[in-house]
């Protein structure tokens, strides 16, 4: 699914999505936390900005992962770090990396870091201020 702050896709033994914007649809992180549930597997989550990821929003995430991983990849100087350490605290295992430390990543997570680039991409048309060159920067591709 494809939203104006919020696209995600399914990718083989892989979720991936990619949130941006101050102020996430309710209903549209609730579409894509009950799709974790429905089959829970590894996570990569990328916030290249302030998503507006509440408690609320992360109480469901968690729920919706199911006990599966979840990478975080998020700027240094990203307020969305504290997301991670939230979701420590409601028991989910969550790895923050920077764009550029997919392989890293795709470590934590017990999948292939080309799995992790392919899906990237293949979220088509990206969220608002998420540009394919931002995208291009993730795991130190061209």
């Amino acid at each position: 699914m494809n939203t104006k702050s919020l696209a995600w896709k399914q990718h083989g033994a892989l979720y991936v999505a990619i949130a941006h914007g101050s102020r996430l649809s309710r209903p549209h992180w609730q579409t894509f936390t009950n799709a974790l549930a429905g089959a829970p597997r590894p996570t990569l989550l990328w916030l290249p900005g302030t998503s507006g990821i509440d408690a609320l929003a992360r109480r469901r995430l968690a729920e919706g992962l199911g006990g599966q991983s979840l990478a975080l990849l998020v700027h240094a100087q990203c307020p969305d770090r504290g997301v991670a350490t939230a979701l420590r605290w409601l028991g989910v295992r969550v790895g923050t990396f920077e764009p550029h430390e997919l392989e890293s990543a795709s470590r934590f997570l017990a999948v292939d870091a080309g799995l992790c680039w392919r899906a990237l991409a293949g979220l088509g048309r990206l969220p608002q201020r998420a540009s394919q060159s931002e995208l291009a920067q993730v795991g130190g591709r061209p």
